[in-house]
């Protein structure tokens, strides 16, 4: 596998009144080029098999608990705000005789 990157830095030159040989310059100025970098690299697919092996697999396992806790999260929260609103629901309408929807604690102790 190969890599090619370049990089330049670029510095923004502006008007200035105080500068007398920066008269001719525009208002809204220029970008000045200062550094540029050519990067390559390299790497073997032996190498390259072996990231995808181990850091490879991390970064998927690691996306894919994030994209399962963004569908798991809502659905629980969801789920929690129905039986609250059945939970309110059922108190309300209840009649004397009807059993409450969640016992006591003494109840399962018993």
């Amino acid at each position: 596998m190969r890599a090619h990157q370049r990089l330049q830095i670029n510095v923004l030159v502006n008007y200035s009144a105080d500068m007398a040989h920066l008269k001719k310059v525009s208002k809204t100025g220029f970008y000045l080029p200062i550094i540029k970098a050519d990067e390559q690299g390299y790497i073997s697919d032996h190498l390259l098999d072996q990231w995808n092996s181990q850091v490879g697999f991390a970064l998927t396992v690691s996306e894919d608990a994030f994209l399962a806790g963004v569908v798991i999260g809502p659905t629980l929260i969801f789920t929690a705000f129905c039986l609250f609103v059945y939970s309110v629901y059922r108190t309300r309408h209840q009649e004397e005789e009807e059993k409450p929807l969640f016992k006591s604690v003494k109840t399962y102790l018993n």
